[in-house]
């Protein structure tokens, strides 16, 4: 409306150029000579044809009960230092009929003249609906660019009932192919598991007489395939005995959310049983040494609570006498910027005793490769610690213990020769003890440090050189097969009882599974399981440190077009295909920006500097355009935006790409 000039246009020939195929109705009100004005449509449609000029005295197309409100809206308008007004109204027609229309109006004041120009979309439709849910004017008006509801009456005691199109299309009919249609219609349709407690739910609010219920529940697609519906109900009235009569409600579905919760329950259960069926303790802490993140290891082999321990310093759990060391173990990984173990140090039980650990960690890093904390995992070595001791004053309970517990352990001489092995060691060498014992250490065993990068040919004789336990959180086996086996171990000094070293004890165990645990476990807490692309996880906590910098940012959203529509045809494995398909082609052109996956079929990229990202798009859009699926072509619909300055935050950036990216999805949908 903003582009036609009204005081230059002549009263008999006003005409609106732009909607000319448009339903809908354009007006212009001149206050001060009453006159209202309509689009030659707009008189069509309200059945005005053969009026040539404008109306004078125009309120006598308003309702008559409804005259005194629009009044009274329009001169409060004016009077106010708004200049817009939104309304639902009612229309004369010609032939006396009467018909709603939501109604946006624009307030112009030039020195004293005022001009009212606005239009009216018809609503009958969706008053009826509104209607049967008894919902007020107010509400109505909220209502009016809502998206499609499947709504539903019911005459309880009638047995009546009046569903709309819309609810025949949730589940990919018709209401012609469903009628008759009556309540058992829609139970007919439900999935046998929820029938019952659905009925339940509305029987409930009939019985003890509630306005208003809400149940989850899954009805059968024509398709075959299952959609969840959230279904909202409420009593709207009653017989003379106050018995209910009428209930409406709506039915939304809610497929994609549930499919999604259940996805991320389920996600969710196996990355914490991963977690959890570790025997050692697994941590996370920040720069300050505050633990975000400890497994339930903590309170089984410490008794301390996780929700104590949780946003705390770990300082007060460590002994006095190992805090410095525990001190200088982090920042030595921060220097170094590599995995490190600390071999012996004492953490307090909950019951005041002290109890040994052994732990390696690593540094955790941002995107940037800057390091914000540590991660690492710990375990109890008090058990090991007091059977080293143990060994040094009996060598037959030594012996009687290493074959009862469940690591590989090996002894020798002080020449570095075999001279006990238990069954957990001998089942790595697949040979008898017999031909073992006596053999030099490193016939079978040699260790590499894959951190060091050292290989040990007989580490038995290194230690009994250095006087000096040697730990290795994570190494490897190379047996006399030259079979490797990823394994953590420790070497030590075995002397008599005079003090004297004549010996060494290794104890080791398979940590394969465990690395394979660790690494998936970092994995996929920032990465999305579908694309390998980065999650919303990751993007959330990428954008917070963004806003913290001074940085041009260049953001650009996508969204896959009619995602729902190869779900629904194909079914949801063709949908993934499409959404990895997709995700490569984006992965590939944007190779040195930050991509996530933040959403079902929603893709952010992120470039820390000023990028024409037109460009971006172009390239994009045309590698996507070419590529079908099922022989249905593939597109994407784009929005993108800028940092403005160093204030501007990346979520409000992703606000205005978000709605540039609305504008290109609905011109996708209304191409036609």
């Amino acid at each position: 409306m903003s582009d036609i000039d009204f005081k230059n246009v002549n009263h008999d020939d006003f005409r609106l150029k732009t909607v000319d195929t448009a339903d809908i109705v354009f007006w212009r009100w001149d206050a001060d000579k009453d006159l209202f004005f309509i689009s030659d449509r707009g008189k069509k449609f309200l059945g005005y044809d053969d009026l040539g000029g404008a109306f004078s005295n125009w309120s006598h197309i308003w309702h008559q009960n409804e005259q005194n409100r629009m009044l009274k809206l329009i001169t409060s308008t004016i009077k106010s230092d708004e200049n817009q007004f939104t309304t639902l109204q009612r229309f004369k027609h010609k032939d006396l009929s009467y018909h709603w229309y939501y109604s946006k109006g624009i307030i112009k004041k030039v020195d004293h003249h005022i001009e009212v120009s606005g239009f009216s979309i018809n609503a009958d439709e969706l008053t009826k609906t509104y209607t049967y849910l008894n919902i007020n004017q107010e509400s109505k008006e909220d209502y009016i660019s809502a998206t499609n509801t499947a709504t539903w009456y019911w005459n309880i005691q009638s047995g009546e009932t009046v569903f709309n199109e819309r609810w025949a299309e949730l589940v990919g009919y018709t209401l012609e192919e469903l009628s008759p249609i009556n309540i058992d219609t829609w139970i007919s349709l439900m999935h046998p598991d929820d029938a019952k407690f659905a009925l339940e739910t509305v029987q409930k609010a009939i019985d003890q007489k509630e306005e208003y219920y809400e149940n989850t529940f899954r009805m059968i697609h024509k398709n075959g395939s299952y959609v969840w519906v959230l279904d909202r109900g409420k009593i709207i009235d009653w017989d003379k005995n106050h018995q209910p009569l009428v209930m409406v409600g709506t039915h939304h579905d809610i497929t994609a959310s549930k499919e999604l919760e259940l996805r991320l329950a389920e996600d969710e259960r196996r990355y914490k049983d991963l977690i959890e069926s570790s025997y050692d303790i697994i941590y996370t802490l920040d720069l300050d040494n505050n633990v975000t993140f400890i497994s339930k290891a903590w309170e089984r082999l410490l008794g301390h609570s996780i929700e104590e321990t949780l946003h705390r310093s770990f300082v007060p759990y460590i002994h006095p006498d190992d805090v410095k060391k525990l001190g200088n173990f982090l920042k030595e990984i921060k220097e170094k910027d590599k995995r490190l173990e600390i071999t012996t140090y004492r953490l307090r039980h909950e019951d005041g005793s002290w109890r040994y650990f052994s732990t390696n960690a690593v540094s955790i890093k941002d995107e940037h490769g800057q390091i914000i904390g540590f991660s690492g995992t710990a375990r109890d070595i008090t058990d090991q610690k007091q059977l080293e001791e143990t060994l040094s004053l009996e060598r037959d309970t030594f012996k009687k213990t290493l074959f009862s517990v469940g690591d590989g352990i090996i002894a020798t001489d002080h020449e570095g020769n075999i001279t006990m092995i238990n069954p957990v060691a001998k089942a790595f060498f697949d040979e008898r003890s017999k031909f073992i014992i006596g053999k030099p250490l490193d016939y079978y065993f040699k260790v590499e440090d894959i951190n060091q990068k050292e290989c040990f040919e007989n580490i038995a004789l290194k230690v009994i050189d250095s006087k000096k336990t040697i730990q290795v959180k994570q190494g490897v086996l190379i047996n006399q097969k030259n079979e490797r086996f990823s394994i953590e171990y420790s070497a030590s000094p075995i002397e008599d009882i005079n003090g004297v070293e004549d010996g060494v004890v290794i104890v080791f165990r398979d940590i394969s599974e465990r690395i394979e645990k660790t690494k998936e476990i970092e994995y996929l807490s920032y990465h999305d399981y579908l694309t390998g692309l980065y999650n919303r996880r990751y993007y959330e906590s990428y954008i917070n440190r963004l806003d913290q910098k001074d940085l041009p940012i260049s953001l650009m959203l996508l969204d896959i077009n009619e995602l729902k529509k190869f779900n629904d045809t194909f079914g949801h494995h063709v949908g993934d295909q499409l959404i990895q398909k997709v995700s490569s082609v984006i992965e590939e052109i944007a190779s040195d920006a930050t991509v996530c996956r933040i959403g079902g079929d929603e893709f952010v990229i992120l470039y820390e500097r000023d990028i024409d990202l037109s460009e971006v798009k172009n390239q994009i859009k045309d590698k996507i355009n070419k590529m079908n699926l099922f022989g249905l072509p593939l597109s994407v619909s784009v929005g993108f935006n800028k940092r403005l300055d160093k204030y501007d935050r990346i979520v409000d950036v992703q606000k205005r790409a978000d709605k540039y990216l609305y504008e290109c999805k609905a011109r996708f949908y209304h191409r036609d």
